[in-house]
């Protein structure tokens, strides 16, 4: 079976058909910032989030510094007339579908209204299934699940789902912590999983620990823009002895913006927090006579390229795994992201 892992579409959707036909795809994995957008989140998002819109499409450099030098409202309106934000509406009109099943999260940059849209059944689009703390799939024997948004530490990942506005989204603990309950009540003895994320497991500590209590095999991200899907393990990049402190660093941090919480809202999370805090004992050998955590070898990770860039295609059998990283973008060392970690 061959997968297409995909991000950062940026609501360039019709793109998607295209690159399943090319590498005859069976299925589409997208880590986020899709494009969920209708025909009036334009007047929904916050000016910045107009700007990046105009500095992430496909314009020339000369038109996108013409453009960014109208005024905000110059801006909106521009976007209105002449830059769609995405490709869905002509999907939800059913005047496009998808070919290729398409298994999505939300990224960090979405309109929150068109989300609920699509979580209350308001929505459809034949062929796109929302992975989310509630929703699960199985694929060719592959138990696909995930979570998108941003990540931030802090009261915001308190608040109620889906949480966010004015384009920008973020996923809250709740929201993490039935994702849990959800894929545990779902999972089957010796099944292959893959958790797909937005925010990246490389800068996020929290995502790989719940990469560990999800025991899955694979993590696929976006949202970092490098130039090409990097794929890797902790044992790639970090003594077993980092590993183990970098989630256990980020469990400190968790417990105490819990203890920042109210009595009642803090009981309500504390229970859980521990939970988290139980890592898994299972070890594997690692040579030389030594034992590391099983999840320090097995747990792998692909940090995808925004789609203008590249992308990463999986092959599986069931048994065995080739990920291949495909890059279109030429490297220059002198060059810098305009928004780095925003794209």
């Amino acid at each position: 079976m061959k997968i297409l892992l995909v991000t950062d579409t940026h609501g360039q959707l019709a793109r998607l058909n295209e690159l399943a036909r090319e590498h005859c795809a069976e299925a589409i994995v997208h880590a986020g910032d899709f494009g969920f957008y209708d025909d009036a989140s334009v007047d929904r998002l916050s000016d910045r989030e107009i700007w990046l819109r105009i500095l992430h499409s496909d314009l020339s450099a000369k038109d996108k510094k013409r453009i960014q030098g109208k005024s905000r409202d110059g801006q909106r309106q521009f976007v209105r007339d002449r830059l769609p934000l995405s490709d869905l509406p002509s999907f939800l009109s059913g005047e496009t579908r998808f070919e290729t099943p398409v298994y999505a999260v939300w990224g960090n940059h979405e309109d929150v209204e068109v989300l609920k849209r699509f979580r209350s059944g308001k929505y459809r689009v034949q062929g796109l299934h929302i992975l989310h703390e509630q929703a699960t799939f199985r694929v060719e024997g592959l138990h696909i699940f995930g979570l998108g948004g941003n990540f931030l530490m802090g009261r915001k990942l308190f608040q109620e789902p889906i949480a966010g506005g004015g384009g920008r989204v973020w996923s809250v603990l709740s929201q993490y912590l039935r994702l849990l309950d959800t894929v545990r009540a779902n999972a089957l003895d010796g099944e292959r999983r893959i958790l797909v994320s937005h925010v990246s497991s490389g800068k996020e500590a929290f995502i790989t620990l719940l990469a560990i209590h999800l025991a899955a095999d694979l993590v696929v991200s976006g949202h970092m823009a490098p130039p090409f899907s990097m794929i890797w393990n902790d044992f790639a990049v970090r003594s077993p002895e980092q590993a183990v402190s970098r989630v256990k660093e980020r469990l400190s941090d968790l417990a105490q913006a819990c203890e920042a919480l109210g009595p009642k809202n803090r009981e309500r999370y504390e229970d859980a927090i521990r939970q988290l805090s139980d890592l898994p004992v299972d070890t594997i050998y690692c040579g030389r006579g030594q034992r590391v955590p099983a999840w320090y070898r097995n747990v792998f990770n692909v940090n995808l390229a925004d789609m203008p860039a590249g992308y990463a295609l999986l092959e599986t059998d069931g048994d065995k795994w080739q990920v291949h990283s495909r890059s279109k973008l030429e490297i220059n060392q002198n060059s810098e992201p305009s928004v780095p970690g925003d794209a």
